[in-house]
């Protein structure tokens, strides 16, 4: 039915079908990504409003204690089966009057590590949302400076992020976010925002108490000249060194960007580019995690789709280099790459959502070996987020086809997958939409 990125940038405002009224209670609307709060307790959901159904996106926040109780008092006990499913979708959990307006076109999100403030890009106004994390995860806020006023919203509303709080990033397009060190203030973070359509990234201040008046840090151009470029992923290791992938072959070489953002800021060069192969790259580089030591990166590709582990190092000349260990074929027209780890017993798991084909793959991490392929309750899968419950651990995937939230749970001593739940009443799909 779509090819996300590709269409999601032809979108304009002038294409939009009849605008309607607010997303209602209970819904996502084309979800495309969920960030969980440290605590575990809250998780945020960001509706896109993908094909501008409705006025504005949103961000909702889930009550994961209170998902965890609804789970539990499921009659069946079987999960995720064909009626359990069919019948409870769980949207009780939804807190409905902690919603937040945001613009359309919602990317992704990220929170600060103080879990102080969540930062969500948003395609349709060229910029990045910053909203105030209020009681212990449960509140999103973004009224602060904005014009907004406590009468001119609706009760269910604490903010309307389309008409204030949004950070311009220097660049269109903004997709994908990072959180790392500032390069030019050690005592603060940065937002690290990868634009879709072009080789740019840019760095926005995270904890200045006004990010919108203070600009971009820096503006680093990864082009480096082609037309079309464009960046769909990144990852920011706690060094404080970045890496991008590329979405296109870039005159026969197949380019991974990497840099230093104390140089990026102070010359706006590209850091270093490297030519990753054909074989081992894909002609097109959809996302990337990094390892926490950040002596691991892997790396999802199309044409061909696979999966790729890479180890970073430091020659002795002090420049970085990538070298590609081994790859393994990854699903059809994979999509996104999700890494999961967990101590005891000590497990890296990687997901990789395949959103066409409705399915996720589950692969080792260490041998690349795939472990388990899942498919109850998915609908276009293409985000995921993952949280523990204590005695256990859940991952929450965002269907962007049906948009609905799937809930799988976790066993990390047998490596067993099971959806648990589905949050969301499911969307009615336009005629010839599959």
């Amino acid at each position: 039915m779509f090819l996300l990125l590709a269409a999601a940038a032809a979108f304009l405002p002038g294409c939009s079908p009849t605008e309607k009224d607010e997303q209602p209670p209970g819904t996502f609307y084309f979800p495309t990504s969920i960030v969980v709060h440290p605590s575990q307790r809250y998780a945020y959901v960001v509706s896109s409003n993908f094909d501008l159904g409705y006025k504005n996106g949103t961000v909702k926040v889930l009550d994961l204690e209170e998902l965890e109780r609804e789970i539990m008092a499921d009659a069946s006990g079987t999960g995720c089966g064909t009626a359990t499913c069919a019948a409870t979708r769980f949207a009780g959990a939804i807190v409905e009057d902690a919603t937040v307006r945001t613009g359309s076109f919602g990317g992704t999100a990220v929170l600060n590590p103080a879990a102080s403030r969540l930062f969500v890009s948003m395609r349709q106004d060229g910029a990045v949302a910053w909203l105030d994390v209020l009681e212990g995860g449960a509140r999103l806020d973004c009224r602060g400076a904005t014009v907004d006023t406590l009468a001119d919203q609706a009760s269910a509303f604490t903010g309307d992020c389309h008409k204030g709080h949004i950070i311009t990033t220097g660049s269109d397009d903004p997709f994908t976010l990072a959180y790392g060190p500032n390069p030019v203030d050690a005592t603060a973070g940065c937002v690290y925002v990868a634009h879709l359509k072009f080789g740019i990234v840019s760095c926005v201040e995270a904890e200045t108490p006004d990010p919108a008046a203070a600009g971009p840090v820096f503006e680093a151009d990864f082009s480096l000249g082609q037309s079309p470029a464009g960046l769909s992923d990144i990852a920011v290791a706690a060094s404080g060194r970045m890496y991008v992938a590329n979405r296109f072959l870039l005159e026969g070489a197949n380019l991974l960007g990497a840099g230093d953002p104390v140089a990026l800021a102070a010359n706006g060069t590209a850091g270093w580019m490297f030519d990753i192969g054909y074989v081992a790259g894909g002609s097109e580089q959809k996302s990337l995690v990094l390892t926490p030591d950040g002596g691991t990166l892997y790396l999802l590709t199309r044409g061909p789709d696979a999966l790729i582990r890479m180890s970073i190092g430091t020659d002795s000349a002090g420049t970085p280099y990538l070298e590609a260990m081994d790859y393994v074929p990854a699903g059809i027209w994979p999509e996104r790459l999700f890494m999961w780890e967990h101590d005891v017993p000590a497990r890296r798991l990687l997901y990789v959502a395949c959103t066409d084909e409705d399915y996720v793959h589950v692969f080792d991490g260490a041998t690349l070996s795939e472990i388990a392929l899942l498919r109850d309750g998915f609908d276009g899968p293409y985000w995921m987020a993952f949280y523990d419950v204590g005695a256990g651990q859940r991952a929450l995937v965002a269907n962007f086809e049906n948009s609905t939230v799937a809930v799988l749970s976790i066993d990390p001593a047998s490596l067993s997958h099971r959806t648990v739940a589905v949050i969301g009443t499911p969307r009615i799909k336009a005629k010839g939409e599959y």
